[in-house]
């Protein structure tokens, strides 16, 4: 369903690798589990190769067809091909989430939205951990404005909504806010270096051994502009490490009580 022009991978459920799954069945053969666990869409159609006795749990991380209609509207497309795009990726997906025994929700809307497609019994609501490891609870990273000198992104190129992202804020607005506050923006995890070349402005870190030091003196961003559910650890790492944080609505959803101006800066355009 790839075409040239296209640059989302618009049907994540193409079969995994031989490898991984000769690796899984020698997996099985040799052990019992009570209990599977499988995360992350592309990997939803493991439920065909999983043992008859487990009990089969899927986390549900994101939802893909959330992603697409948020591509697709943001792209001012509404063809019949995007409709269509749409509805098959919708319907391999819950399809597939069906067969497992239960349905981990990471909050209350991806719930509520999920028990329309599947037996409620099954889902269930779970809290979202951040690490000690990765928080910091004294003074090292306490933000002062005025000692203030970068941006920060967490997160890699992996999910398709922070490559969105950071091409969003890079093209539309990062030059107007480098030239007016000298603010450089560091991007960690994971980029191709195709990716790479067309910022040369931006400064990706890769994986960073302490998060602590890098996000000291920084405001960190969350330009999300696709949807599909589940909690963006970004944010809860930046309230964890207690600096400013500026989202989209959609890069905070799923968080309850965060408010305007008082817990988080919420921007869905260029000029807010």
């Amino acid at each position: 369903a790839n075409s040239g022009k296209n640059k989302m991978n618009f049907f994540p459920f193409n079969p995994v690798d031989g490898m991984f799954i000769d690796f899984l069945e020698k997996l099985f053969l040799k052990n019992q589990y009570d209990i599977v666990q499988v995360e992350y869409t592309t990997l939803l159609s493991l439920i065909h190769i999983l043992p008859k006795n487990s009990v089969k749990v899927f986390v549900q991380i994101e939802n893909r067809y959330s992603i697409l209609q948020d591509y697709f509207f943001k792209n001012k497309n509404n063809s019949l091909y995007a409709d269509y795009i749409i509805e098959n990726a919708k319907f391999t997906e819950i399809s597939l989430m069906n067969k497992y025994d239960y349905i981990v929700a990471l909050n209350n809307n991806d719930k509520e939205t999920l028990g329309q497609y599947l037996d409620k019994e099954k889902i269930v609501l779970a809290p979202f951990p951040i690490l000690d490891s990765l928080t910091s609870v004294d003074d090292q990273v306490r933000f002062s404005k005025d000692q203030v000198n970068k941006l920060i992104f967490l997160g890699s190129q992996l999910h398709l909504p922070n490559e969105d992202a950071v091409s969003w804020f890079a093209e539309e607005m990062y030059e107007q806010i480098y030239t007016k506050y000298k603010l450089k923006l560091y991007v960690t995890g994971v980029w191709s270096k195709n990716f790479i070349k067309k910022y040369p402005n931006i400064v990706f870190t890769g994986y960073v051994d302490n998060l602590a030091s890098l996000i000291k003196n920084s405001i960190v961003i969350s330009p999300i502009r696709l949807g599909g559910g589940g909690i963006r650890a970004k944010v809860l790492q930046a309230m964890a490490m207690r600096v400013p944080l500026i989202s989209t609505a959609l890069g905070s959803e799923g968080i309850t009580d965060l408010k305007n101006n008082e817990n988080i800066y919420i921007a869905d355009n260029k000029e807010q």
